[in-house]
């Protein structure tokens, strides 16, 4: 009997439960230029739903740091151009603690120009190695921005639309099975003081293409609806499934990667005559009242004015569907763009009707592949004239090749200082290597005329 009450009392006895850490996640930035607001807010949780109290080692004099919710924020000036290093924040319930890495943050000078350059993946970066010559160079080029390929652009021996990072939703590219390379270039590239603009192509994409024959763009040729495909292969904008299958893809990279931006590119139809697949002709159909195969797309005519007024308004919703993607996932990462001329309507671009969404926008102005003299970039009714024209405000970063004479350079530069104050960078594409010839291209630029402010 007193082994039993001894066993009922013992089970009586009220257990205190273990204290559980709390948990903190998040990745600040590493870099700000002085004038421009600096915000990071951490996420933590703790198992117990004990009061959390955050804490903060090492923050520069500028910034403002909130305990109760983590938020670090603050404006610097040029007077704190600098790094600051070894920076802690933990998260506390009052007997354990979790701290996120140690980080540094470095105020660029408002005046020191701000280069990007766009990186093709395949054609640049295979290995870690890769990477870090890349970045060296960056560096030592005054590169202060790289916006490299998370998905591939072009149909090469990669389909458009494989992954060079580690998705499970795009098929990863041939060769980048075991290198992820936004894991190892964002990181890497932060460290270095420099930006990372995750560049992710959307409605030009094989690997979609062959997905679902439902979500093929279709063009009218000859009298017949054929896909666009063959040297290129082309996905239907304005297909909700399509759209949905390229947000998550989006998603996916914002969840788990750092990037300070998003850059969109492909988000177009090459011509007016697409799309005029099922789904758009019944879409369509059933808001005007006819068939888009039935406009005569060859002249400028009533009926194709209402059709290229509702694709453009199309390709602007997906925007608004992005936008409000990334400020649920990470509102403090940007959202940029890549763009052709405005003056290309058949394209289905419209620039004005998206502008709100974007925090930046990038002209291709590659003035010789469009057949065009080097004033058509700054002149009147030229590039940066009418995306100027069609976003006001919006910060632009137009986009050239290094190849061009240094005095064509010159005009360019002069005349983006003289009549485009929104220019607030500038970016060099390669389609190749980005090698040592390509690089000193940017230094004879730099040495010769310095980069634009």
């Amino acid at each position: 009997m007193l082994l039993v009450a001894s066993i009922f009392s013992c089970n009586k006895e009220e257990v205190k439960k273990e204290n559980k850490k709390p948990e903190i996640t998040g990745t600040p930035s590493s870099s700000v230029i002085a004038g421009e607001e600096y915000m990071f807010q951490p996420s933590a949780t703790d198992a117990d739903g004990d009061e959390l109290t955050f804490r903060v080692s090492n923050p520069p004099n500028w910034v403002s740091f909130n305990e109760a919710t983590g938020a670090f924020t603050g404006t610097p000036t040029e007077a704190d151009v600098g790094t600051a290093r070894g920076i802690t924040i933990s998260v506390t319930d009052g007997v354990a603690s979790a701290s996120l890495k140690v980080f540094n943050i470095t105020v660029i000078p408002s005046n020191q120009p701000q280069v990007e350059i766009i990186i093709r993946t395949e054609e640049n970066l295979h290995s870690p190695d890769d990477v870090t010559t890349l970045i060296n160079r960056a560096v030592e080029n005054g590169i202060t921005i790289i916006s490299v390929g998370a998905k591939q652009d072009e149909d090469t021996s990669i389909k458009s639309g494989a992954a060079f990072y580690n998705s499970a939703i795009a098929p990863i590219a041939a060769g980048y099975e075991s290198f992820d390379v936004l894991a190892d270039l964002i990181p890497k590239a932060h460290q270095a003081g420099i930006k990372v603009r995750a560049w992710l192509p959307q409605f030009h994409d094989q690997v979609a293409f062959d997905k679902n024959a439902a979500w093929q763009m279709m063009k009218l040729e000859n009298g017949n609806v054929v896909p666009v495909s063959g040297k290129e292969y082309f996905v239907n904008p304005l297909h909700p499934d399509v759209q949905a299958y390229e947000l998550s893809i989006i998603e996916e990279v914002l969840k788990n990667y750092d990037m300070d931006e998003i850059v969109l590119d492909w988000i177009r139809f090459d011509n007016y005559n697409m799309d005029v697949g099922d789904f758009t002709r019944t879409a369509y159909n059933n808001q005007f009242g006819y068939d888009p195969i039935t406009i005569n797309f060859a002249t400028d005519n009533a009926k194709r004015t209402e059709w290229n007024d509702w694709r453009e308004q199309g390709l602007a919703n997906y925007f608004g569907k992005v936008r409000d993607l990334v400020n649920a996932i990470k509102p403090n990462v940007k959202l940029g763009v890549y763009v052709l001329s405005p003056e290309w309507r058949e394209v289905g671009q419209n620039p004005s009707l998206f502008k709100d969404y974007i925090d930046n926008i990038s002209p291709m102005a590659y003035y010789d592949d469009w057949g065009y003299s080097p004033d058509w970039v700054y002149r009147s009714g030229g590039i940066l004239s009418t995306t100027y024209q069609k976003v006001g405000d919006v910060p632009i970063m137009p986009a050239f090749d290094t190849d061009y004479p240094l005095d064509v350079f010159e005009d360019i530069f002069d005349a983006l200082e003289a009549d485009y104050p929104t220019v607030y960078a500038i970016s060099f594409f390669e389609y190749g290597e980005w090698n040592e010839s390509k690089f000193n291209n940017l230094k004879n630029i730099r040495d010769n005329l310095g980069f634009p402010k």
